[in-house]
């Protein structure tokens, strides 16, 4: 099965929305990973190259470059005995760390001290990964507990690179023990939090729950701390506990709107739990941010009645209304146009007074907010196909390109846009041809040549679209996408089994859950007669998604291997719900299973 990159309808109305709610979420707990031990180059000050000889330095930067990582220790550690300069010392340190000579490091973090600036953060981060790489953990304990007393994030991460370079797991692990144990570990929310989440990438579950737990309980009104713990307790399966954790950072804070959008995200991300999650954010006074939030999890949660409230209280907010505003709006609009159509019977006055809404809100949009502005005319030109106005679809799709910078994802787009536009009204053809005018356009945009492929495959010019995924193959080797389509395509409408399970095979170890994938394998297997192990997996992808192709392809091996009237409930229930689908047609139309 191949997953279209030719964006349909409805995930661009998601897209509108989740883009425009990008801002509002709020990332819990300490995300920033530790500074790396060694940086990359550092900038020796003119006056440090005027207070040696230059041999030293421009030997161990020659080193660094060519990976000499010994090479460029000696050399550092050269020029820091000779020279007056502490970045020098600290860089003949921190070059020597790295490299694991411990004796020589010692020898420059002497040297530095003598220079100064030993009561630096960094100096005392240098003295713990000493102690490390000595394997003394008391002293390195004692050294990081120094970093640790001053709190803060900044704090945190240098103890955290410190115990991350150790030179063993076990040593790293019992530092982090002495710390837990020690009267001096600071009641800090980065600390426990840091430390925790640091337990964690080491394996030991035990000590990042035991750190979180601490941090709840001495730190009530941290909502990072509580936020953490019931990520922990979700990750480890205890959902019902970690739901009541969530609850009490909300609990903490029930004043602070920062917290409950918090709330919500995780509700939706850790539990996926839209509608709690839209929900919750009913509590806060309605602003662009909650209720874009909001109108997101709404959709995705099909809760249409809590959707058109949405809609309201953006129409209620204050003018003048923000392009990203007027953008969010008329994506509401559109889908709950899509629900109206979706209706039994359909509601069709009133999908069309909500795309006539959208419109509206779209043509708000200034031009001299270019960004929104281009969205809004992609918006404007499906709203106009929808409505019967081709022509003029096409003709602001093209408008649209005189505008957008040809660099941009806005101008490529409008292309792959037009492309389905032409598609949807039959127009195989023309769709086809606006492909090849964009990618000679762009030739180096991927997205044209997967879509181009997608094309080719579907007007029957198959070698033409595996060339397409051949080159997509040998520019991006590792991306499951493309392995996919390149092997789909070649089961599906070629002979090339084994070439083809070869490739699908490949995709699925880099993408394990893909959908698409499964059924993929499931297919190629079909075709290669191995009906047993095709329908396992045709059944798992059928379970995960049951959608007209997966059906058609389960149907298909169910009918092969005899067992006729499980597939033909299965085609007959796709068939209903789908009469126009391309593979469920071909399968009805072969296998004629009524």
């Amino acid at each position: 099965m191949q997953t279209t990159r030719i964006t349909r309808l409805t995930v661009l109305v998601a897209a509108a929305l989740l883009a425009a709610c990008a801002g509002g979420q709020t990332r819990p707990g300490a995300n920033g990973e530790p500074d790396n031990l060694v940086e990359a180059r550092l900038s020796i000050p003119e006056h440090a190259l005027d207070a040696l000889p230059l041999e030293h330095l421009l030997a161990a930067e020659f080193a660094l470059r060519e990976d000499n990582l010994d090479a460029a220790a000696q050399s550092y550690l050269a020029a820091a005995q000779v020279s007056d300069d502490v970045n020098v010392a600290r860089r003949a340190t921190r070059v020597n760390l790295s490299a694991q000579r411990w004796q020589d490091a010692a020898t420059a973090l002497e040297r530095w001290r003598t220079l100064g600036s030993a009561a630096s953060n960094d100096f005392i981060q240098a003295e713990a990964v000493l102690a490390m790489g000595n394997g003394d953990a008391e002293a390195a304990t004692a050294h990081l507990l120094d970093l640790l007393k001053q709190g803060g994030m900044p704090a945190t991460r240098l103890a955290g690179g410190a115990i991350e370079a150790a030179p063993d797991r076990g040593l790293a692990i019992n530092v982090i023990e002495r710390l837990i144990a020690s009267p001096a570990l600071p009641d800090d929310k980065a600390v426990l939090v840091g430390l925790s989440q640091l337990a964690l990438k080491l394996e030991r579950n035990d000590l990042a729950e035991s750190l979180a737990v601490r941090a709840t309980e001495r730190l009530p009104d941290a909502p990072e701390a509580w936020f953490w713990r019931a990520r922990l307790a979700n990750a480890a399966g205890n959902t019902d506990e970690a739901r009541t954790i969530l609850a009490k950072a909300v609990e903490a804070n029930p004043d602070d709107p920062e917290i409950l959008r918090t709330y919500a995200v995780l509700l939706r991300t850790e539990f996926g739990d839209a509608k709690g999650a839209a929900d919750a954010l009913a509590k806060l006074p309605p602003d662009d941010e909650s209720l874009a939030l909001r109108a997101a999890y709404s959709v995705e949660a099909g809760s249409w009645s809590d959707v058109a409230v949405v809609q309201r209280a953006l129409e209620a907010l204050p003018e003048p209304r923000p392009a990203a505003r007027l953008i969010l709006m008329g994506g509401v609009a559109e889908s709950l146009a899509e629900q109206a159509d979706a209706a039994t019977p359909p509601e069709t006055g009133e999908a069309t007074r909500r795309r006539e809404e959208a419109a509206r809100w779209y043509g708000e949009i200034a031009e001299s907010e270019l960004e929104d502005y281009l969205r809004a005319q992609q918006r404007l030109a499906v709203l106009d196909q929808r409505a019967g106005r081709m022509d003029s679809a096409l003709a602001r799709l093209g408008q649209l390109r005189e505008r957008a910078d040809p660099a941009s994802d806005a101008y490529v787009e409008s292309y792959l846009l037009e492309a389905e536009l032409l598609d949807r009204a039959g127009r195989a053809a023309d769709s086809l041809g606006v492909l090849d005018a964009a990618i000679r356009a762009a030739p180096t945009d991927e997205r044209l040549l997967y879509a181009r492929g997608l094309m080719r495959e579907r007007v029957g010019r198959v070698d033409d679209a595996l060339a397409d995924f051949k080159a997509l193959v040998e520019v991006n080797p590792d991306n499951p996408v493309y392995i996919n389509a390149y092997g789909y395509t070649m089961a599906d409408r070629t002979t090339r089994y084994d070439e083809a399970l070869v490739l699908i095979e490949r995709a699925l170890s880099l993408n394990p859950e893909d959908i698409a994938t499964i059924d993929s394998l499931g297919w190629v297997l079909f075709k290669l007669k191995q009906y047993d192990e095709a329908i396992v997996h045709l059944r798992r992808a059928y379970a995960e998604q049951p959608d007209g192709e997966i059906a058609a392809h389960l149907g298909e091996a169910l009918w092969a291997k005899g067992e006729r009237e499980e597939a033909r409930a299965i085609l007959r229930k796709a068939f209903d719900a789908d009469p126009d689908n391309r593979v469920i047609k071909d399968t009805v139309g072969r296998l004629k299973p009524w």
